[in-house]
């Protein structure tokens, strides 16, 4: 179709596959404006990202500065709420220690009594099985290995 013909001398045919061209072209077109978007937006968040870390990075550093001038220092670790970390894991291996065997009900119920945190107990324990320290004498009973 190099030549310029005119609609009413072609065939049905012929007509389709302009028209099979046409819509191809569109669609082309449209991806391409679709790809120069995206390229576009993800430009804007790249940004975004670089002023929001450097904004973080600003206030971190007037924190540390501001701390240090007051004495105050930024405990690291995780929460803990007000119970030292590894202490529901050191009373965990005393409380099995004191008898042969000993079930993670009464485990819990001992935790609970001295105020212990029981809310990651079942992960403790597995924990504390993998490392070898103590072993399963049963369904949800325990003992030192």
């Amino acid at each position: 179709m190099a030549k310029k013909r005119d609609l009413s001398e072609m065939s049905a045919e012929e007509l389709f596959e302009l028209a099979r061209l046409r819509e191809k072209q569109e669609k082309d077109l449209e991806k391409e404006s679709v790809r120069e978007e995206i390229a576009e937006l993800e430009a804007q968040k790249k940004e975004l990202n670089v002023e929001y870390k450097a904004a973080i990075s600003e206030l971190d550093k007037l924190l540390r500065r501001l701390r240090k001038k007051a004495g105050v220092v930024k405990r690291s670790g995780g929460s803990g709420g007000g119970v030292r970390q590894g202490s529901t894991t050191a009373r965990v291996l005393e409380i099995i220690g004191r008898s042969k065997s000993v079930s993670s009900k009464e485990i819990k119920a001992q935790l609970d009594s001295e105020g212990i945190a029981t809310k990651y107990l079942p992960q403790t324990l597995a924990s504390l099985k993998r490392q070898g320290k103590i072993s399963s004498a049963g369904r949800g009973v325990y003992k030192l290995a």
